[in-house]
């Protein structure tokens, strides 16, 4: 059975099988060249070869850019036109016009991108590519052209940037200069040299005003909002910044804020501070009212033994709060909870409702700062402090050491030993008021 399969089956010459396939190429080259071919009426030559029945040893003639896209690209032009017997090249112009509509479909694909509508954009790009694929090396090179100013007006599609009715841009609508003179730098310093700078506020009103008023607006500013408004107010014009800086201004706020307990004016210590009143204001020791000031103190008491191999350790931590007011008052207290809770019930006025607290007054000289506290339960007893205002790594003006500390009884006073009492560290509070005066 074999054996008949094999006498019924027609042996294949090679010589046919080399004519088939060269037929079947010459077919599949005719109708994608056809496709490839613009619609152009044809000529008589171009009509008799395609009337004409195809020969078996040529290839009919096709654009060169439809038989590269079948062949290798390493295969060279020449060694194409040696296996075909005519081949046509497509015309400059049809290049030209294929460029410039990728060139246009390339920018009207920015243009989608900027509004928003990426899949028109996606589609066009793609559609400028396959036009012209160094469409973006064409671009540049168009817009480097306009720069320098070599090139005069073509018929490129691209829209400068300074199109009144185009409001879309691209990177490619700034261009690099590449070609730059280094004599320009040293010109434009000179030209803005020459310019005057001038600072207009945004409310005209406030230039009508004098000096002396805003002055003092600035210095009400200050002891109303704390020294954090001088930031804000100059950064409304140039002539604010200059006033915020005036000696006036700081003079006004040294004389509220600082009140010494002498009858001798405050000026009597300007030469200490070089005769500036910004100075005194910036290291004259004063107290803060913005805050609370806070010691803790931490000791360790041993527990109760409940088995032979067994004694607890406990320790203990409890907090000395002082919260001073512009008026002179001052509010201590000892106790045990946590500074996030402590400082919202600290209240002079209502210091009666904590247990442990003591109201008094303060008096500042120099850097000693003197505190006379009284307990309302325990009349005829006054504890009485003397604290040194210093400064630390977070800033000034919040640090208060101890000096001294004691009781007084009727004509009897008992000291209290320092070696058990830490400093008390400034901590700002945001609801608290950030009047200085």
């Amino acid at each position: 059975m074999a054996s008949n399969d094999a006498e019924l089956q027609a042996p294949v010459v090679p010589e046919e099988l080399d004519h088939f396939r060269q037929q079947w190429r010459s077919e599949v080259i005719t109708r994608k060249a056809s496709e490839a071919v613009p619609t152009s009426p044809p000529s008589a030559n171009a009509a008799a070869t395609a009337s004409s029945p195809p020969p078996s040893t040529t290839v009919k003639a096709v654009p060169s850019n439809a038989i590269s896209r079948h062949l290798s690209p390493k295969k060279s032009l020449k060694a194409v036109e040696a296996g075909v017997s005519t081949v046509p090249l497509v015309a400059q112009t049809d290049l030209e016009t294929h460029s410039d509509e990728g060139v246009e479909a390339y920018m009207a694909a920015t243009r989608h991108e900027r509004m928003g509508n990426l899949s028109a954009a996606l589609m066009l790009y793609q559609k400028a590519h396959k036009l012209n694929p160094n469409v973006e090396q064409d671009i540049r090179a168009q817009l480097r052209k306009q720069t320098i100013g070599t090139s005069s007006s073509s018929s490129s599609s691209v829209a400068p940037a300074s199109d009144p009715d185009s409001k879309l841009y691209t990177y490619y609508d700034f261009p690099e200069v590449t070609d730059r003179n280094p004599d320009d730098t040293e010109t434009l310093v000179q030209q803005f040299s020459k310019l005057e700078i001038g600072f207009e506020p945004l409310n005209p009103t406030r230039t009508l005003l004098p000096s002396e008023i805003l002055s003092q607006i600035i210095a009400f500013a200050i002891l109303q909002q704390g020294t954090s408004t001088v930031v804000n107010l100059s950064l409304v014009s140039k002539r604010m910044t200059v006033l915020c800086s005036e000696q006036r201004v700081w003079r006004t706020v040294c004389e509220k804020v600082h009140r010494p307990p002498s009858p001798d004016p405050l000026s009597v210590e300007l030469p200490l501070y070089g005769d500036s009143w910004f100075d005194l204001w910036m290291d004259r020791p004063r107290v803060r009212c913005d805050g609370c000031f806070i010691s803790r103190t931490n000791y360790l008491r041993q527990g109760v033994a409940v088995e032979s191999y067994y004694a607890p350790t406990h320790l203990i931590s409890y907090f000395r709060y002082l919260r001073f007011y512009p008026n002179g008052r001052v509010l201590f207290w000892t106790t045990t909870n946590e500074p996030v809770q402590a400082v919202k019930v600290m209240n002079a006025d209502e210091s009666s409702k904590l247990k442990g607290a003591m109201l008094g007054d303060y008096r500042l000289k120099g850097d000693q700062l003197n505190l006379d506290l009284g307990v309302q339960d325990r009349p005829g007893v006054r504890f009485k402090a003397v604290l040194k205002v210093g400064q630390s790594r977070r800033g000034r003006m919040n640090k208060l050491s101890w000096v001294a500390y004691w009781q007084e009884k009727r004509d009897s006073r008992s000291d209290i030993p320092l070696s058990t009492l830490r400093p008390f560290m400034f901590s700002k509070v945001n609801s608290y008021p950030r009047r200085l005066a």
